[in-house]
């Protein structure tokens, strides 16, 4: 008994220390003892993962607290604007039109933004993702049409070089499409050229779009595709954007067994990729080898 008590001495004081984390506690780990046996290997283990609960829960806070700093911004305004209501806007036919007018923009704000949280959350779990062939060129010739929509003046350089086809979410990879050419609008002088580009190296697909504006620093470049952030706060919110778009980039991306990049520098312009799996070939079946002419 003495002998088995020394051997598993150390087990007992992982359960003691396991028993002493909490949420508020998440950044204890487990003595390790030095022993190269099975409950060395069995500390490490715990103590990776507690490091991934803390990590994720650090996430989890972050991302909450984000949120609640985001809504509360347009809820301000809708009360406020409803305050000037109350005390009397209404008697003013143009402060009424303004004042109803800044209510329905903040609460669409806010639908939007309540919107892409929800999608990040089904991304998250891996939801709401169907998989059919897509072709990203048909996409990108789409996307292209949409922001020379938008801004007519703009060079949009975009020239289809034949099908890329992936599995995939046809919904979900417009959205890649969308938001990075947004951003690419968002974040750049009026008339600064935009190039899409499409390619396949037979093993993954490029999505690629560069623009020839400001760029970025290493550190923006660097937080970039995380939720909320933003380079600049003020210009984000002055021009509608709640900081998700490119971090529902790379989620999408994620969810489709891909990756997300992006190469910049002060005065370099931007160049954002999205690197996705192609579509297998498909492989005639055995009634078409048999029958080649069909009969």
């Amino acid at each position: 008994y003495w002998l088995a008590g020394k051997a598993l001495a150390p087990v007992s004081r992982m359960i003691a220390a396991a028993r002493a984390i909490d949420s508020n506690n998440l950044s204890q780990r487990v003595d390790v003892p030095t022993t190269g046996d099975e409950i060395r290997e069995l500390g490490e283990t715990i103590n990776r993962m507690l490091a991934r609960i803390e990590d994720g829960v650090r996430h989890i806070r972050q991302f909450t607290a984000n949120a609640s700093h985001e809504l509360r911004t347009p809820l301000t305004s809708i009360r406020g604007y409803a305050e000037l209501f109350r005390m009397g806007a209404a008697s003013d036919p143009d402060n009424l039109a303004k004042t109803m007018r800044r209510i329905e923009q903040e609460a669409d704000r806010m639908g939007v933004m309540v919107d892409d949280l929800l999608l990040l959350a089904r991304l998250d779990q891996r939801r709401d993702i169907t998989r059919h062939p897509v072709d990203l060129a048909r996409i990108a010739t789409d996307a292209a049409d949409d922001a020379r929509a938008v801004e007519p003046g703009r060079p949009i350089d975009w020239t289809p070089d034949g099908p890329v086809t992936v599995i995939g979410d046809e919904v979900r990879l417009r959205q890649v499409f969308g938001n990075l050419m947004q951003n690419a609008l968002r974040h750049t002088p009026e008339g600064t050229p935009v190039h899409l580009r499409v390619a396949s190296d037979g093993t993954n697909a490029v999505i690629e779009v560069r623009d020839e504006g400001p760029g970025m620093d290493a550190d923006t470049a660097a937080h970039v595709f995380e939720r909320f952030y933003r380079a600049d706060p003020s210009r984000a919110r002055a021009n509608g954007g709640t900081g998700l778009g490119l971090a529902i980039v790379a989620a999408i991306a994620e969810a489709h067994d891909g990756r997300v990049e992006v190469e910049t520098a002060p005065d370099a312009g931007a160049t954002f990729r999205v690197h996705l799996p192609v579509a297998p070939p498909v492989s005639p079946s055995d009634d078409d080898r048999e029958n080649p002419d069909g009969v």
